[in-house]
């Protein structure tokens, strides 16, 4: 495996699987394979001096850990921070959202760990749930629970589902505000 691409994964938190399932394997091939698709997706990218995602945020994460005059421009430039969705938020984005705010910052973060849908791209819900109070301690948490899309039938719906899943560590169960029961169906 190329250097950069080692030192990407490495960033990103990311391993080569282990064991591939065999709805995988059967896709992508051994995991060999995998690896050499990897090496070639960075071969192109470079070649057409390219970065994905994935590389934005671990280059940003790289350059404002390692540049302490840029970490200090950029948290004395942006000293209030607020996050959309913190549960979808991976290993790279918690970091910089962590380096951004600094000691002397604020930083408002929302979300909701039963809506966390990216887990098939790296998003962490534990980033809310557990590491979110561990770097901020001294945080408030304030919970919605009033809903006022769906109905009570819908909200006892989805809280049968989530319970059948297991709650996420800060779940908190959902009213309904609107007075129609609202239809499920099965």
């Amino acid at each position: 495996m190329k250097p950069v691409l080692a030192a990407l994964l490495r960033a990103n938190k990311l391993e080569l699987p282990h064991n591939l399932g065999s709805e995988m394997l059967g896709i992508l091939g051994q995991p060999d394979t995998l690896a050499a698709l990897l090496e070639e997706y960075q071969r192109t990218l470079a070649e057409n001096d390219s970065i994905d995602l994935d590389d934005l945020l671990g280059l940003a994460v790289a350059l404002v850990q390692g540049q302490e005059g840029v970490r200090a421009e950029l948290q004395s430039r942006y000293r209030h921070v607020l996050v959309d969705e913190l549960q979808d938020t991976n290993t790279p984005q918690f970091e910089l959202i962590r380096l951004l705010k600094g000691s002397q910052g604020t930083l408002f973060a929302v979300g909701d760990p039963n809506q966390s849908i990216y887990g098939w791209r790296g998003a962490n819900p534990e980033n809310m749930e557990l590491h979110f109070q561990h770097h901020y301690p001294d945080s408030s948490l304030l919970y919605l629970t009033a809903n006022y899309r769906s109905g009570v039938n819908i909200i006892r719906t989805a809280e049968a589902v989530l319970a059948h899943k297991g709650l996420p560590n800060l779940h908190k169960p959902m009213v309904a505000m609107k007075a129609e029961p609202g239809r499920v169906e099965h």
